[in-house]
């Protein structure tokens, strides 16, 4: 794997941890249990079980039904409430510099 193509695959799944913490932090500001939260999204209850596990792992389609849920703003920047709330520091992103600026010093 090209270092190109490692930076293509930790931006998705970045962008898929992103989502889900969209997801499960709306359901929590909502209150919702997990059968509640199926129920609004459409989906039967077994689906949300794991829900707050690492484990959990949503096909597309429910990430897709849960997104149709969730008002367009709400944390329009899935990490609207971290780090920053925690007084912590967001983890650099090892592949934002890839050596584009051939002027910069080293």
């Amino acid at each position: 794997m090209t270092f190109a193509s490692q930076c293509d695959y930790r931006a998705s799944i970045m962008k898929i941890d992103s989502i889900l913490h969209r997801i499960k932090s709306y359901r929590a500001a909502q209150g919702l249990n997990a059968s509640q939260w199926a129920k609004l999204v459409g989906l039967g209850d077994t689906t949300f079980r794991n829900m707050h596990s690492d484990d959990w792992n949503p096909t597309v389609a429910t990430i897709r039904q849960c997104e149709k849920a969730i008002p367009p703003d709400f944390m329009n920047n899935a990490n609207d409430d971290d780090p920053a709330d925690a007084g912590e520091t967001a983890p650099s992103d090892a592949c934002s510099d890839r050596g584009d600026n051939q002027n910069a010093a080293a």
